[in-house]
Parts: C-alpha cells; structure tokens; sequence
C-alpha cells in the first residue's frame, strides 16, 4: 500500500471522491456537511474515540469562558470542525479570530494570543519554548466527534470491502505494538510529516 501525505493545502476528500486515492484520514463533521451534499462517502472507523483538539491559552486563564472576545489563531478548516461549535457554546465571535500558521510562534511572541492545537502535539512544544501552557481539551467540555476518522467512496467498499476492514485490523494491531514499543514508529514519524491520504494495497495483503 501507497501512504500519500496531506495537510492544510492537499483538499484529500476531494482526492478520494475522484478515484485517486482509496482512503482519507476525515472527520466527523466533515463527513457530515459531505453527506448533506449526498455524496458517496462512508465513514467505516475512527482512531480517537476523543478528539485530541485543544485551545491553548497563556497563564492566568483559568476558564475557556474567558476568551469570549479575545484573540485566538485557529485554521480554516476549523471554520467546519469545532469553531462553530464554540460560537454555539460560549458565545465566540468571527471577529476573535486570527489565522493559524500551524506554529506555536506567535502565541509564544503575544501574550493575549490563544491558539488551537493537539493536546500531544502543540502544548509540549510550548512547553519546551519555556512557558507553562493553559489547556483546554474540547471533548472534556463537552465536543462530541470521534477524531480521524478513515473514510471511503460507497463504491470502494462495495468492491474492496476485505481490504479495507484489513486495512482497518492492520491499523489497530500497528497501534497496539506502538503503544508497547513506540521507538521503531518513532523513527518512521521522523521520516514524514504526517501521514493523511491511503491508498489500499492492489497485489498484496496489509
């Protein structure tokens, strides 16, 4: 099998509904929005039974309530993930926001800047950089979707549907040696950047 990576600049779904790849690593509400348009797609697993989303903020914050009103940098991809979901909630306004480089640098540079990030990923980063991160994991507040989730066409499926529940067992068994010894995955994360879009295998089992 073919991992393709992705990230903010690769539209992976519009990918999958083209043939070009046989898998994307989605999203719950994404999906969601998709399926309203009736496009083909299903979603068949998710990794993260939490979305590991959070908003990180600068000492002295002690409640996400806080930040009504403040700056907070996120992506344009949360515009359809969890950002209406905190206009809903606590009463967040577009006028907050500040666009998201996937860097903790400008937090790290302007004391009144939240930011949006990954509770394994972001706040350690922060943390190395010196500062001690406020952090507010959104499915502990109540943010409901899985998180990556891997999505197929109907037609996929329909056709391969061995394969992809192999992919699907392959995945679940590639976490649970991780977990027991994650140098060797390690040294594979170092090689890649992320890994996003899949492409099932076409003359051999995962």
């Amino acid at each position: 099998m073919t991992i393709r990576p992705g990230g903010p600049q690769v539209n992976g779904l519009q990918l999958l509904l083209a043939g070009q790849i046989d898998l994307f690593m989605g999203y719950d509400t994404q999906s969601i929005k998709v399926l309203e348009q009736d496009l083909p797609v299903v979603t068949v697993a998710a990794t993260f039974q939490k979305d590991p989303t959070v908003i990180i903020s600068h000492p002295g914050v002690t409640r996400l309530e806080e930040l009504k009103g403040r700056p907070i940098a996120i992506g344009s991809v949360s515009d359809n993930t969890f950002w209406p979901w905190l206009r809903s909630r606590f009463g967040f306004v577009d006028s907050q926001k500040r666009p998201y480089a996937f860097s903790v640098q400008p937090f790290l540079a302007d004391p009144r800047l939240s930011q949006q990030g990954y509770v394994t990923s972001e706040p350690y980063s922060v943390q190395k950089a010196g500062v001690k991160p406020v952090i507010f994991l959104l499915a502990d507040l109540g943010y409901p979707p899985y998180a990556e989730t891997i999505v197929v066409t109907r037609d996929t499926l329909a056709k391969r549907r061995d394969a992809v529940q192999r992919f699907i067992q392959a995945s679940a068994e590639g976490w649970k040696r991780y977990l027991a010894d994650p140098a060797p995955g390690n040294a594979l994360i170092k090689k890649a950047v992320s890994y996003t879009h899949l492409t099932l295998p076409t003359n051999r089992e995962v």
